[in-house]
């Protein structure tokens, strides 16, 4: 079995990743977004992903196991903040890299939780 440069196996029915839609804003409710953000690992590896990166990248840069690495990236793709592309490598391989979709989230708490993202 093929892998990817990333360690896992590789899957020539994949279709391709869409690049980032360079306006797309996180479409998840505040107090999901605030739950993501509030685990540690979560938010460092988010916070890691200023330039593209792949999973065992993060995961060795935030000191946490791949496992867990991919279940967080995956929670903070599902959430839109993090977007997947991939990278060619050799002549039939890829490897995935994920990099922030936003640059900045503010949080207002007031009578109502307002999330603000910039990109």
């Amino acid at each position: 079995m093929s892998q990817n440069a990333d360690g896992r196996p590789a899957d020539s029915d994949r279709s391709p990743v869409a690049p980032p839609d360079a306006d797309a804003t996180p479409d998840s409710e505040p107090e999901s977004l605030l739950e993501l953000l509030a685990d540690d690992d979560a938010r460092e590896l988010f916070e890691r992903a200023g330039r593209p990166r792949t999973i065992p990248e993060l995961a060795a840069e935030c000191d946490v196991a791949r496992s867990t690495a991919y279940r967080k990236v995956n929670r903070l793709v599902e959430a839109d903040l993090l977007v997947p592309t991939d990278r060619p490598v050799g002549d039939t391989g890829h490897a995935t890299e994920y990099r922030r979709s936003v640059e900045r989230i503010e949080i207002e708490v007031g009578d109502r939780t307002d999330v603000e993202f910039s990109t």
